[in-house]
């Protein structure tokens, strides 16, 4: 299963897209044992991507390395606000 978001997407995406598919794969919503199973790995997947997104500072890691840099401890994004050309001219 995969489900594309836009980059841009606001909290609001984020959020109704993770209600939609919460909808369809909560495991609760299953009676047959195997399909439990499965939307009970589903869903889980579905809470941990939607934990990263709405997290700005784990959203910005993500987009910026992916999954290896939320696997790192203290890792830290930084946004530039000066230019290496703005920063060799206050010096």
């Amino acid at each position: 299963m995969k489900l594309f978001i836009s980059l841009k997407a606001t909290d609001k995406d984020i959020t109704q897209a993770y209600h939609r598919l919460g909808l369809v794969y909560h495991p609760d919503k299953h009676k047959d044992p195997d399909s439990k199973r499965n939307a009970e790995q589903l869903f889980s997947k579905i809470k941990k991507v939607y934990d990263i997104l709405i997290n700005p500072h784990k959203r910005a890691i993500y987009d910026s390395i992916g999954v290896k840099g939320l696997l790192q401890d203290d890792l830290q994004i930084m946004i530039r606000s000066k230019t290496p050309q703005e920063i060799r001219e206050e010096y």
